[in-house]
């Protein structure tokens, strides 16, 4: 039976704590030998106390200025031409489904899409469109009358070939009679 059965509650400081020594700065060690007694002295300018991984065994390099080397993974700039174009429709009637945007992407080109921002003063259903079929869908409501489709991943965006038409649809379903939208095509051409 351990001898002080709290031990399991405590945080990494108070273990800490527990095992530093700082008037002798090192380790607290105990043991008990039954042909003997030794010591155990760490240093830390001739010791060396490794930290790794026991799944993958890797081990922790401390640099000779004390800093540790961390690899992160970024997402490499994409070589093509930003682009971002913007639209809007004003006096669109109750129940009424009007086209707020449309882009084709040219010929010879791919398009990242990574974004379509939209809003509007109501109530009011979006869809965005690839070739005239609904790809997306999102509401706006009486909390929130700005949206978006968001399609930046650890790749660049939602891959489009040339000739894809893309069309943001708002529907107008506020108990008002007439209703302005806009919308934001984000994307980068490659």
């Amino acid at each position: 039976m351990a001898i002080n059965p709290l031990n399991a509650n405590l945080d990494q400081s108070q273990i800490f704590n527990k095992v530093f020594d700082p008037a002798n700065d090192a380790l607290r060690v105990e043991g008990i030998l039954l042909n003997g007694a030794v010591e155990v002295a760490i240093d830390a300018s001739t010791d060396n106390i490794a930290i790794k991984d026991f799944t993958s065994g890797n081990v922790l390099k401390i640099n000779a200025d004390g800093s540790i080397n961390v690899d992160v993974a970024l997402i490499p700039p994409t070589a093509g031409a930003s682009i971002s174009q913007y639209s809007e429709v004003n006096g669109v009637a109750l129940g009424a489904t009007v086209t707020v945007l449309t882009y084709t992407v040219p010929t010879g080109k791919t398009l990242e899409l990574t974004r379509v921002e939209f809003s509007g003063d109501c109530i009011a259903e979006f869809d965005l469109e690839l070739n005239t079929v609904v790809n997306d869908r999102k509401r706006l409501h009486w909390t929130s009358f700005n949206n978006s489709f968001n399609y930046l991943n650890s790749q660049n965006g939602y891959s489009l070939v040339a000739g894809t038409v893309i069309a943001i649809l708002a529907t107008n379903k506020s108990p008002r009679n007439v209703a302005s939208f806009n919308a934001t095509l984000q994307g980068v051409l490659e």
